[in-house]
């Protein structure tokens, strides 16, 4: 989010310090998150052992990250996928938070993820940003989509044969959607890494 004029920044400031701007996001963690929904609140500062990153930290900022759970997967790896919404918004925040409760986000190796699914970058999305326009005053949501890469591993995942997928209710409308998206999955990102997806994963689930 970049503001063009330094009256827009200062309003977009203003409402971001204010927690008015919602920011929401999808991750696929490893393990299985038992609770439909939670809050982390933990204080997030540079890493003393590891300065490049972050990590809580007692002398650290306050920050608060929410979360929901949409799906959660049994093979070949437990795995299960969050819809992530921000209250506070420091540096690698939701990586930090994550890990900090022992299921850091699928591909994010600097946070602790050891996992065997097929992805070099972490599973981390950025799917919607609400605010007030800061000069017309009108409601203002962008969404955005899930890239392939990360639509071809749903896919798999939801395609296995004896995976287990538990939904919540509210989030059923959602998930059908992502079924849908698994059963062209090939179409969208490609079948040649829809093939390498599937066949990572199949291999790991032997």
């Amino acid at each position: 989010l970049v503001a063009r004029t330094a009256e827009a920044h200062e309003a977009l400031s203003t409402m971001i310090a204010a927690r008015e701007v919602g920011r929401e996001y999808a991750a696929l963690v490893a393990g299985t998150v038992p609770e439909a929904t939670g809050r982390i609140e933990a204080a997030i500062g540079r890493d003393p052992q590891r300065p490049t990153l972050q990590a809580v930290t007692p002398d650290g900022r306050w920050a608060a990250t929410d979360y929901e759970v949409e799906a959660r997967y049994a093979e070949p790896e437990a795995a299960t996928l969050l819809a992530v919404r921000l209250e506070t918004g420091r540096t690698h925040q939701i990586r930090v938070h994550l890990a900090a409760i022992e299921h850091p986000v699928i591909g994010d190796r600097a946070y602790g993820d050891r996992s065997g699914l097929p992805l070099d970058r972490p599973f981390l999305h950025s799917r919607r940003l609400a605010f007030v326009h800061p000069v017309t005053g009108e409601p203002c949501t962008f969404e955005s989509p899930l890239p392939g890469d990360l639509i071809a591993v749903l896919a798999v995942l939801t395609m296995l044969l004896g995976n287990i997928v538990a939904l919540s209710q509210r989030n059923l409308k959602r998930m059908l959607a992502y079924s849908s998206i698994a059963h062209t999955g090939y179409m969208m990102v490609g079948l040649a890494a829809y093939r390498e997806a599937r066949d990572v994963i199949r291999g790991l689930h032997g």
